[in-house]
């Protein structure tokens, strides 16, 4: 498991109960920002449009969720979300499989 792997578990867990990570600290962008900025890479790109994922942000990291019908999706979704600006790096929890 990578260093940051533990630590944006335990960020998502806290944004998914509530708490308080919606500030970014200085220096980064604001969760909001990011998310949108990876949901307009994810909609620019062919392969990704209109494929249900879901996006979570916290301080830069990134949670892709969803099922995709291939690992070519899937790639594709995780390249887009890596070349998001504030994004520091993307956890690709993507199913690939029959949706």
């Amino acid at each position: 498991m990578k260093p940051w792997t533990r630590w944006l578990i335990l960020a998502a867990a806290i944004a998914a109960a509530g708490g308080p990570v919606a500030a970014a600290p200085p220096g980064l962008r604001s969760n909001d920002r990011t998310m949108a900025d990876v949901r307009m890479k994810l909609t620019s790109d062919p392969v990704v449009k209109g494929v249900p994922i879901r996006v979570q942000v916290v301080n830069g990291f990134v949670i892709l969720e969803g099922c995709v019908a291939s690992a070519n999706v899937s790639q594709h979704a995780e390249q887009a979300a890596r070349k998001s600006p504030g994004v520091r790096a993307v956890n690709n929890n993507l199913f690939v499989g029959h949706c």
